[in-house]
């Protein structure tokens, strides 16, 4: 054989060879030929017990391995083998967060797994919600805070109607503004734990549909009697408060700070009686408003709009004659005069007897006409409050004092025909203080 034969037969042997080698790695790279690692996991669901997940399916893939750990990935529970690329796993902790990871099967084998992936299990329900604070236009209400909770949806509506979303808190309380006043409202909060994904696994709600706001501004108020000389006031307005549990009636002086107040129990409340002395001799603004308790603190409505009140004066009466009667009676703060009136009925009839200046604070009754008696007050004929002229405050009963003739009649008829007591109203003598 020739020497170029010989080196062609050793070119074809050492390819035979080659092609050889070439078909047994490719015989070992098709028996390694198994599916690609999942990818594209999710969360999908999250109750307080189990987490669904799902991900991007493997070609060629028949099943799938799912496990799941609580630890970080330091353990991992037995492998569950699913068809589908989703799976539910139950039988979780409530609040938890945990790692699952994926690996794809084909008659090759299995795949790697998945990188881990972070999954959440929802909080529990939380306790009752609370209405803490109420007033015409806001409420705020509470809840004890649920372990591991990330945070709370709110929801709400007016009246029992179905609730909307409105926001999320991670706070445990609430205020809600620029609400209608007089109105009830539902709350509910769902707390929720929320993934390092952005997976927000929502637990169960809680519910109170008797969140309460005051009512507006009270209608009134007016003065039905004021006694200026034991104190008693009788306030009356419109109740307006279907879910007050009293009201808180206030007296300011005339620059606004408040002089004393009282409460009158019961929503339904619509005058209130009180012995207040500090208002005698002065006048006043009175203002009416709502109130709710709440854990031992009231809490208030608007107020409604101050209304200017002027006390009648505070009068004694002194006999200093048989027909004469000096009236007596403190200045009124602010007053620019004064009226006196008289009336034989004590109840009705009165009419003006005289005015006086500001500077008077006495005045005597003198002729009082035989076996007569007069029902004498004195109110104040105006009182300037912030630069306003104020009339005196119109009272159902009006505090009088008694004027009346002392002349003891004889029993036995005189010589002389007697003299006919005059029609006319009594003579007076005004008394001016220095």
């Amino acid at each position: 054989m020739s020497k170029k034969s010989i080196l062609h037969k050793i070119k074809m042997t050492v390819c035979a060879a080659a092609v050889t080698v070439a078909c047994v790695f490719a015989t070992v790279d098709a028996k390694a030929a198994t599916c690609a690692t999942p990818t594209g996991i999710v969360q999908t669901v999250g109750t307080e017990n189990a987490i669904q997940v799902k991900w991007k399916a493997s070609n060629g893939a028949t099943n799938y391995g799912v496990s799941i750990s609580k630890d970080g990935g330091k353990t991992w529970s037995a492998e569950q083998v699913v068809n589908q690329p989703e799976h539910i796993i139950n039988g979780l902790e409530r609040a938890l967060n945990y790692k699952v990871r994926v690996r794809a099967y084909n008659a090759s084998g299995w795949s790697e797994y998945s990188k881990p992936y972070s999954v959440v299990t929802a909080p529990k329900k939380p306790g009752k919600i609370k209405l803490v604070a109420t007033s015409s236009t806001a409420v705020k209400v509470s809840w004890d805070a649920v372990s591991n909770a990330s945070g709370y949806n709110i929801y709400w509506a007016k009246g029992t109607a179905e609730t909307k979303f409105v926001g999320k808190t991670d706070k445990t309380s609430l205020i809600i503004k620029d609400i209608k006043p007089n109105t009830q409202y539902t709350v509910e909060v769902q707390p929720f734990l929320k993934s390092s994904n952005n997976f927000y696994a929502c637990g169960p709600a809680s519910k109170n549909s008797k969140v309460y706001t005051l009512c507006g501004p009270i209608k009134g108020p007016t003065v039905a009697v004021w006694n200026t000389t034991t104190g008693d006031i009788t306030v009356r307005w419109k109740s307006g408060s279907v879910y007050a549990d009293g009201y808180e009636v206030v007296f300011t002086n005339y620059k606004g700070k408040k002089i004393t107040s009282f409460d009158v129990a019961g929503k339904s409340s619509r005058n209130g009686t009180a012995k207040v002395r500090k208002l005698l001799n002065r006048a006043t603004y009175v203002q009416v408003r709502a109130y709710k308790t709440i854990d031992k603190v009231k809490n208030y409505g608007e107020f409604s709009k101050p209304v200017a009140i002027v006390p009648e004066a505070c009068v004694s009466a002194v006999q200093t004659s048989p027909n004469s009667v000096q009236l007596k009676w403190k200045k009124i703060e602010n007053a620019t005069g004064y009226s006196v009136y008289y009336s034989t009925n004590p109840n009705t009839g009165f009419k003006l007897l005289k005015k006086l200046s500001k500077s008077t604070t006495s005045y005597t009754i003198a002729n009082i006409p035989l076996k007569t008696t007069y029902y004498v007050y004195v109110a104040p004929t105006r009182v300037t409050i912030n630069k306003k002229k104020v009339e005196v405050s119109k009272n159902r009963i009006h505090n009088v004092v008694i004027a009346k003739n002392t002349t003891v009649v004889p029993s036995v008829a005189p010589t002389k025909a007697p003299t006919t007591a005059p029609t006319v109203a009594p003579s007076v003598t005004p008394t001016t203080t220095p």
